[in-house]
């Protein structure tokens, strides 16, 4: 039976105010070992998508406060909303969201994918329904660990070494990692404000989406044994080297199995 994450109507939350209750990390060395299985929420959205702010991210912060640490997301910037303009010169579009997009028919925002479960457009989940699926993601176990080894950033370049360990033996699995920036000040569009008045000029665009993290790699594990991975990145110079988060996704087909959120400063 799903949860149902009440919203007050009259509380309007902006995405600026999501996880800001929520404590954060101190330790960003804490090694990552538990089997409970962490739901990822790739939550398409865009600058111009003026519905975004009350119907994306209050469901978001419904969800994170409900679920704390087991529910992680991505904000991937794409579709016809997250076009630049006049008023929203920032391109927040990627080439890694722009292939997400393509892959699972995007064509309205907000929506996500919740661990990518189904396929194609099937795997595009409404915010109203996240709660009920997350739900269901947090209740399972996985068979293997990921810790985090070793990891840098600097003004030019990002790295991060984790390590997965195998309870069980683990066949043509997969990983990949994708980094984020976090607290991106720039405009957003809200419908819920006044008409004339609905650009907030200093938004602050939560785990923004900008690449991927080297090359996904197909792995074996045998029961018991533990592998090592090293992904890198360049970083661009308008980027906050201190708000830069990289996300490690072990995925089996097109199913993410486990997420691991690195803070990499």
């Amino acid at each position: 039976m799903g949860i149902t994450l009440s919203l007050l109507s009259c509380d309007i939350i902006k995405e600026n105010e999501v996880f800001e209750s929520i404590p954060q990390p101190t330790d960003t060395n804490v090694t990552i070992k538990s089997r409970d299985r962490i739901a990822l929420v790739e939550y398409y959205t865009g600058h111009q998508c003026g519905n975004c702010p009350e119907k994306g991210a209050d469901v978001l912060k419904s969800n994170k406060s409900f679920f704390g640490n087991k529910v992680v997301y991505i904000s991937v910037h794409a579709g016809f909303f997250a076009r630049t303009g006049t008023k929203f010169p920032r391109n927040f579009k990627t080439t890694t969201g722009d292939a997400l997009a393509e892959k699972y028919g995007l064509s309205a925002t907000p929506v996500g994918t919740i661990n990518r479960l189904g396929s194609g457009g099937e795997a595009l989940i409404s915010p109203e329904k996240w709660s009920e699926k997350i739900q269901e993601i947090t209740a399972q176990k996985v068979n293997f660990g990921i810790s985090t080894n070793n990891k840098s950033i600097n003004a030019s370049s990002a790295e991060v070494t984790i390590e997965i360990d195998a309870d069980e033996t683990i066949d043509s699995y997969k990983c990949l990692t994708y980094w984020a920036e976090d607290s991106i000040i720039s405009p957003q569009k809200d419908y819920t404000l006044p008409e004339g008045n609905q650009d907030i000029l200093d938004y602050a665009h939560r785990y923004v989406l900008r690449g991927q993290m080297g090359t996904e790699q197909t792995f074996d594990i045998a029961a018991g044994e533990k592998r090592t991975f090293t992904f890198q990145t360049n970083i661009p110079s308008d980027v906050n080297i201190n708000k830069v988060y990289a996300f490690v996704l072990v995925l089996k087909g097109e199913e993410v199995l486990q997420v691991s959120e690195i803070r990499l400063n």
